[in-house]
């Protein structure tokens, strides 16, 4: 296995300007993030690109296709594990589709329809390197690639560019919601310049939230599903927001 350093710069470009997610353009409910999870070692991030690459270099994957690939079987064979990022969201969907739901319907969600080609979801991701935590950097050793040394650099290289393509899926898809799940500051300008308007805030269960829309789509940016003290409640009513 190769090196990370010996990873070729062009396919790594590919990766970053080609990889945008999971799911489907043309579902109802859009779900963006900060940056696609994983990466926790050298290994993994090798394998999630090779992956990506052998399956066409697709810019939405289809999420248990690819994450069977990589070995991720308990996400979507029973008994279902709930994976704890999508459980939130999946709960948004649910409760702004209007069906009654419990656990178990959520990991049959998950099993089936989430982030899938045919489903009704699309979830993107504003940076796409695989990583672990906004406070893990595995890049910086990749001197052929200039704007890797460290995350702060790459942010501000690629965030602009992403931005704009996301913001052209949303014009020509016109999804009915568009969720952006962490309230983090930095973040917070980038989901303003994708909605291209301000918003307005709200709070439930005294956690914010902040919404606005525009002749065709509904946008939130909510609290990431994983932040402390907040409850599965606060998910649901954001989902029967996104319908009212």
């Amino acid at each position: 296995m190769a090196e990370l350093s010996e990873i070729d710069p062009l396919f790594l470009s590919q990766y970053i300007n080609g990889f945008f997610g999971y799911g489907n353009y043309g579902g109802r409910w859009w779900f963006v993030g900060m940056e696609e999870g994983g990466g926790k070692t050298i290994h993994e991030i090798q394998r999630r690109l090779s992956i990506w690459s052998d399956r066409g270099k697709h810019e939405l994957e289809d999420v248990a296709a690819y994450h069977l690939q990589l070995g991720e079987q308990q996400l979507f064979t029973d008994p279902v594990k709930s994976q704890p990022t999508w459980n939130k969201l999946i709960r948004i969907a649910l409760s702004a589709s209007g069906v009654p739901f419990d656990l178990e319907v959520v990991k049959a969600y998950q099993r089936d329809r989430f982030g899938r080609w045919n489903g009704d979801t699309c979830l993107m991701e504003l940076l796409p390197l695989p990583s672990r935590s906004t406070g893990d950097w595995l890049y910086s050793n990749l001197s052929a690639v200039p704007h890797l040394t460290t995350r702060e650099v790459y942010r501000e290289k690629y965030a602009a560019k992403r931005l704009a393509h996301i913001r052209q899926q949303i014009a020509e898809h016109r999804p009915a919601a568009v969720v952006f799940y962490t309230v983090n500051t930095w973040y917070k300008q980038w989901w303003e310049q994708i909605a291209g308007r301000s918003f307005a805030t709200g709070e439930i269960d005294g956690q914010p939230y902040h919404t606005t829309a525009d002749a065709h789509t509904r946008y939130f940016i909510v609290k990431h599903p994983v932040s402390h003290g907040v409850s599965v409640e606060y998910f649901h009513h954001i989902g029967q927001r996104l319908r009212i």
